[in-house]
């Protein structure tokens, strides 16, 4: 029992203190070297271990007690850089039924045909709101169908409600942008769009929407008497 005790506790040890100095320096989740460097440590350490248990040649009770103990172990950590490692590898959208599906697909749809015929969807779905006010897919919709047929008074009220209860993400991001768009570009008001597209700069650095949202700032720099 003495040479399986040692290692397990080792384990237990290394276990816990890899969980303690993760939680103290969350910075290190950050670096993917050193999740995977972590994960592969790990992973060889408990292979090495399940080695040393098999030949303890204790019953299969105790190694499986003590290899149970070993995991739990390491749980909190393996469980921790295994989210990090699908966050940065899965799209940033993946898995947001909290937020909205917002595609390039429903935009085109939305927008497809003559003037006429986007112009009764937007009254249909304008009285469907009144039924349903807090629906944000409802509000993108509108918020797409006004901007194109340029109401954008309307659009830019829709935006602004949506930049209220939309949770953050790349649906928020696109929210921020239309309304810097509507007020720059359809409006002419650079100087109200420079609030709204420095905000969208800071939430969301790394975004599709960045470019654009550079190209408006420029706009406003290079806007004569501003």
């Amino acid at each position: 029992m003495g040479s399986v005790l040692i290692p397990t506790l080792i384990q237990v040890a290394l276990g816990a203190s890899l969980a303690i100095a993760f939680r103290r320096r969350p910075e290190w989740r950050q670096v993917r070297a050193v999740r995977l460097g972590t994960l592969v440590a790990i992973l060889c350490s408990l292979v090495v271990y399940s080695a040393a248990l098999l030949g303890a040649g204790g019953t299969l009770g105790s190694a499986l007690s003590c290899l149970l103990l070993v995991l739990i172990a390491y749980l909190p950590t393996v469980c921790h850089l295994i989210t990090h490692e699908a966050a940065v590898i899965l799209p940033e959208d993946v898995d947001r039924e909290a937020e909205v599906v917002w595609t390039w697909r429903v935009r085109r749809r939305l927008l497809f045909g003559n003037e006429g015929r986007r112009r009764r969807l937007w009254r249909q779905k304008r009285d469907r709101l009144e039924g349903f006010p807090t629906d944000p897919v409802l509000r993108l919709e509108l918020l797409e169908l006004s901007m194109g047929l340029g109401e954008y008074g309307e659009a830019l009220f829709y935006a602004h409600a949506l930049d209220e209860f939309l949770p953050r993400g790349e649906t928020h991001a696109f929210v921020l942008l239309r309304a810097a768009q509507i007020l720059a570009e359809k409006q002419q008001r650079l100087a109200a769009a420079q609030p709204v597209l420095h905000r969208l700069i800071r939430l969301y650095p790394v975004s599709v929407h960045r470019d654009e949202a550079d190209r408006l700032i420029r706009l406003f720099e290079q806007a004569p008497g501003i």
